[in-house]
């Protein structure tokens, strides 16, 4: 019988395509609070697809410069947050949601800081398609070519 109810759960958490953890929050059924650290977290609407331009986010860009360092840091992040993006094959990762975050803040000019082009882009997405692959290949590699790029 807990076999069951075990996949049950599962099963249910699988098909709703959303469930709350360690770095999630429902604020509302269209936004949700992306808890990258404890001193950084914005909100990501799930119908649009991208950081929700708020009194939160606001915070964050006036303090950009102080957290741009734990950004580069959170890239490489592999732990799953359960949530639908746009572009993004497999599971989204904190990773890819502090990578979101630097882009907002900074405008991550893609093909300069990482000597690719990624040129489609079909609303409502935001971001080109292929660039959460890109991530996902090169996750380790992001942080430190962005942080070389933005020191020239």
């Amino acid at each position: 019988m807990k076999k069951l109810i075990v996949i049950l759960v599962l099963a249910f958490t699988y098909t709703t395509g959303f469930s709350q953890t360690a770095a999630t929050k429902a604020i509302t059924p269209d936004t949700v609070a992306i808890i990258l650290t404890p001193s950084i977290s914005f909100n990501w609407s799930t119908s649009q697809s991208r950081i929700v331009r708020d009194e939160n986010f606001n915070k964050l860009k006036a303090n950009k410069k102080a957290i741009k360092p734990q950004l580069y840091n959170m890239i490489s992040s592999d732990s799953v947050i359960v949530l639908n993006v746009c572009f993004k094959k497999g599971v989204v990762r904190k990773g890819d949601m502090a990578f979101n975050l630097l882009d907002a803040l900074y405008n991550v000019p893609y093909a300069a800081a990482f000597k690719q082009k990624f040129d489609l882009i079909y609303p409502p997405c935001t971001v080109p398609a292929g660039l959460y692959d890109f991530i996902e290949e090169n996750r380790d590699s992001i942080g430190p070519w962005l942080r070389t790029y933005y020191a020239q």
